[in-house]
């Protein structure tokens, strides 16, 4: 694993923002929780085959919410690239959103060490959760237009509490992860569970890319 190899001593946390995104997207709380343990159920035997130590990976929930002069500042930053903001306006039109507190959000998972994480599972019960000194975040190719705010609002000194200095961020190939829970377009932990069997055909071309490379690439 590129974890073991080239970053022996970190923490792997995978964070759910569950209460944000109940209060930022209107998602169904519960409803998502029971998605994000199906996924952290069915991610086990990725991250650690058969003989992996488990101290070191955590499922987490960050219940903090962005405070309204934080997301304004941020609301700032992005409104200095009109291209960038007509981005974000578009998409969170189409939920009946507002942009600013969901990007805003993102400064708190990505640049700062959130003092609420919470376990997710069993897991992670008796174990310590890391005060990071870097940050290393892993998204799909959906995270670029919020890692480009996050890069503004660095530039502009907007930075959230506890912020860290050292960040860094890798994109995979995928168009877009497995939303929790789904609403349309994006795939589905349904989707994964089945790509143990043939190829799965989807009717929405990026989903059908994502599924087949997760496939071809991790699976077999």
């Amino acid at each position: 694993m590129f974890r073991d190899k080239h970053l022996p001593s970190a923490q792997l946390q995978i964070v759910h923002p569950l209460g944000v995104s109940a209060e930022v997207n209107s998602t169904d709380r519960a409803k998502a929780l029971y998605e994000a343990s199906k996924l952290a159920i069915f991610s086990e035997d990725g991250l650690h085959g058969s003989s992996a130590e488990r101290s070191n990976v955590h499922y987490l929930e960050m219940g903090q919410l962005p405070e309204p002069s934080f997301t304004e500042a941020v609301r700032g930053a992005v409104e200095q690239e009109p291209l960038l903001l007509n981005q974000f306006v578009r998409k969170s039109a189409a939920r009946g959103a507002d942009y600013a507190p969901y990007v805003a959000a993102h400064l708190l998972a990505h640049d700062a060490h959130p003092m609420d994480l919470q376990p997710l599972d069993v897991y992670d019960a008796s174990h310590t959760i890391a005060r990071p000194e870097r940050i290393v975040s892993i998204g799909a190719q959906s995270e670029r237009p919020f890692y480009l705010a996050r890069m503004l609002c660095r530039a502009a000194g907007v930075l959230p509490p506890a912020a860290v200095t050292e960040t860094g961020q890798l994109f995979t190939r995928h168009v877009l992860p497995p939303y929790i829970p789904c609403r349309e377009g994006e795939p589905s932990i349904t989707d994964f569970l089945k790509l143990y069997d043939p190829p799965l055909e989807h009717p929405v071309p990026s989903v059908q890319r994502d599924l087949r490379y997760l496939q071809e690439n991790t699976i077999y």
